[in-house]
């Protein structure tokens, strides 16, 4: 089976996946990642098949607004105000990038941040699983970006509205996107939570350590535990219940 793995954004989003294609490669897989540029050859270097996606995204940080985009993270109203500002003239381009990438693919596996290969998966009728690397999916538990949020309500409200922001941008392109593949846009404000009442399965791989699956959450959301290339020397917080996303 020839899985495309697609994902964008730093190297703490693309290290994950290389830990999880040297899994699946192991069980006999054929792995392609698609990610940017930046990352050909430590994808390469560990046996992975690579396509490109996004262009550089190191020159978009180290970019003016790039920087300011980075810096932005204490306050939500300004890390969406400079995100719409940085990705939205992007963002045709890195779907079709992620859509063209899993044109002959079996499976596909994609950051739940990106677009493009869960749809192109879609009209192709063919399996597609989103993975996360911190707990997003809006829940009373816990709010991944306000997480001193007092109350259970409150931590899921934000939990939506933050879900909500994200779908804000560049929602115009990716519904002309969706419409331009003929497939129907997403009717609410928030398509993953369509995409898991749809039954699509969703990897969260962080730690039991950063925090168990909610109880709300449905069965088809799934906290693996953390996937690594390297789980030999350094700082340990224990044994992971989860160590077969590990490879070395």
């Amino acid at each position: 089976m020839h899985i495309v793995m697609v994902t964008v954004g730093t190297r703490g989003d693309v290290q994950p996946f290389v830990g999880i294609g040297k899994g699946l490669a192991r069980e006999g897989h054929r792995v392609t990642i698609a990610t940017h540029d930046d990352f050909a050859s430590f994808v390469s270097e560990h046996g992975l098949g690579f396509r490109a996606v996004g262009g550089s995204f190191k020159k978009l940080v180290e970019s003016e607004l790039g920087r300011q985009w980075i810096e932005s993270g204490d306050s939500m109203r300004r890390y969406f105000e400079l995100s719409r500002l940085v990705f939205e003239p992007l963002l045709a381009t890195w779907m079709r990038d992620a859509h063209e990438a899993v044109l002959d693919a079996d499976a596909v596996v994609f950051h739940s941040l990106t677009r493009g290969a869960n749809d192109c998966a879609e009209k192709r009728g063919i399996p597609a699983i989103g993975v996360g690397l911190a707990p997003g999916y809006p829940s009373g538990e816990h709010c991944l970006f306000f997480p001193r949020a007092p109350f259970g309500w409150l931590r899921r409200w934000l939990g939506e509205q933050s879900m909500r922001g994200f779908w804000k941008l560049g929602r115009a392109q990716y519904d002309a996107y969706r419409r331009g593949e003929g497939l129907e846009p997403f009717r609410t404000a928030n398509p993953w939570s369509e995409m898991v009442r749809a039954g699509m399965h969703f990897l969260y791989v962080y730690s039991r350590h950063v925090g168990a699956a909610p109880a709300e959450w449905p069965d088809n959301i799934h906290v693996t535990g953390a996937c690594t290339l390297d789980t030999t020397g350094g700082w340990s917080s224990g044994p992971d219940p989860h160590p077969s996303c590990a490879a070395p």
